[in-house]
């Protein structure tokens, strides 16, 4: 069977333990972007995100620990609130479009961000 295209997901966890909470953090940012401590944005193949959670399912206590992920309609409504994910002048091409920064004028680089209050 063909794999199928790249999906995006949301992750986020809630781990009881600090020793455990720190180490599935670390197994995270080896496959997604952190947007938070516990949240994560995932992008891949269905294979690649079966590793991701095969990987940090076996650091996690089924019966104290939660790991929930959101698929991303390919075409949905996303929207990004606050400072931008990454410092201005830094980019990453696996970052979405939009969420970078506009250095010359200070702004994020899709106006049309709910909350988004600047001049042109």
């Amino acid at each position: 069977m063909a794999e199928t295209g790249r999906r995006a997901w949301v992750a986020a966890y809630d781990v009881a333990e600090p020793r455990r909470l720190a180490r599935v953090h670390r197994m995270m940012c080896r496959h997604a972007v952190p947007i938070e401590y516990s949240v994560f944005w995932l992008t891949g193949t269905p294979t690649a995100r079966l590793r991701c959670l095969q990987e940090v399912l076996t650091a996690l206590d089924n019966s104290r620990d939660d790991l929930r992920l959101y698929a991303i309609a390919a075409r949905g409504f996303r929207v990004r609130l606050g400072v931008p994910v990454l410092p201005q002048g830094i980019e990453w091409s696996g970052v979405p479009a939009g969420w970078g920064w506009d250095a010359d004028h200070d702004i994020p680089l899709d106006k049309s961000i709910v909350g988004f209050r600047g001049s042109d």
